[in-house]
């Protein structure tokens, strides 16, 4: 799980250690519609958009919903992922859980 809090736009980053995110459930108080990634090779490191085909990879979500990842390559080999909203969240903090698949 990893968290967009109150008043904020990005999540704290997740170590993916051995998985490679396959999509995500965001939760009912998730106040946004599209969802940007960022990776970086260290937890702490400097993080960069996820893109595909030259463009910030976006994906487009609704509170309460499943969203899979149609191109799994755009996230092989990262290990460390944040997920930034294109809104702020208003009053509450959203939850998404992260479908994980096993690499290898």
């Amino acid at each position: 799980t990893i968290t967009i809090n109150d008043a904020t736009t990005e999540s704290e980053a997740i170590d993916l250690y051995g998985m490679e995110l396959a999509g995500l459930f965001t939760s009912a108080s998730f106040d946004g519609t599209n969802l940007t990634f960022k990776a970086a090779t260290e937890i702490d490191g400097t993080y960069h958009t996820v893109t595909a085909s030259g463009e910030d990879f976006t994906l487009t979500v609704g509170a309460n919903n499943y969203a899979p990842i149609e191109n799994l390559a755009l996230f092989a080999g990262v290990r460390f992922l944040s997920i930034q909203s294109d809104t702020a969240q208003n009053g509450n903090n959203a939850a998404f859980t992260l479908a994980l698949r096993t690499v290898g």
